[in-house]
């Protein structure tokens, strides 16, 4: 009987392993993928205005595959029987490295390697945001140029055949 409990126990260790084993590997697949987030993040912070909309497709790309690797984790996390909080805590960066037992602190390590990342991301965006709101504003600004050009165009038409009725100056006395 106590046989069978240690080759079962066994086996949860070999499990635990293999999850282990396969978080490492979609930490380090997160890391590429982020790192190209990130690439993708600071073209477009750089990028000419015909690029936006190419480069933020193909950012929602990455993000929608980063979900998936970290769907991929959540479920390796549930394969594992033992020190399962402990490993959550190294996934969600909440806890110190001291008190990781040796087997999960690689897994903290790649987590902070994927933080290092994230915090570079995060702050681009604000320079993203910043120049998507400029080029907003210079489309807006575009718009009513245009509007206005219009409206002169249209004015000038409606009432260009009043001009030789003497209701408007004539064309050689407008130049001031």
């Amino acid at each position: 009987m106590n046989y069978q409990c240690l080759v079962l126990n066994q086996e949860g260790n070999d499990r635990t392993m293999e999850s282990k084993e396969k978080i490492i590997k979609l930490l380090f697949d997160k890391k590429l993928l982020l790192t190209q987030y990130e690439a993708l993040t600071q073209a477009l912070a750089d990028c000419d205005f015909e690029q936006l909309t190419a480069l933020m497709k193909q950012r929602r790309t990455y993000a929608e595959v980063i979900d998936r690797v970290d769907g991929e984790m959540e479920k390796a996390c549930q394969e594992i029987q033992i020190q399962k909080r402990m490993l959550r805590s190294a996934l969600k960066n909440a806890c110190e490295r001291e008190a990781l037992p040796s087997s999960i602190q690689p897994i903290f390590d790649a987590v902070q390697q994927n933080y290092i990342i994230i915090n570079r991301i995060s702050n681009l965006e604000p320079l993203v945001i910043e120049r998507l709101r400029i080029n907003k504003q210079k489309i807006e600004n575009k718009i009513r140029e245009g509007s206005y050009t219009a409206k002169i165009i249209k004015y000038r038409f409606a009432y260009e055949k009043n001009i030789n009725k003497g209701v408007f100056l004539n064309s050689k006395y407008s130049k001031a």
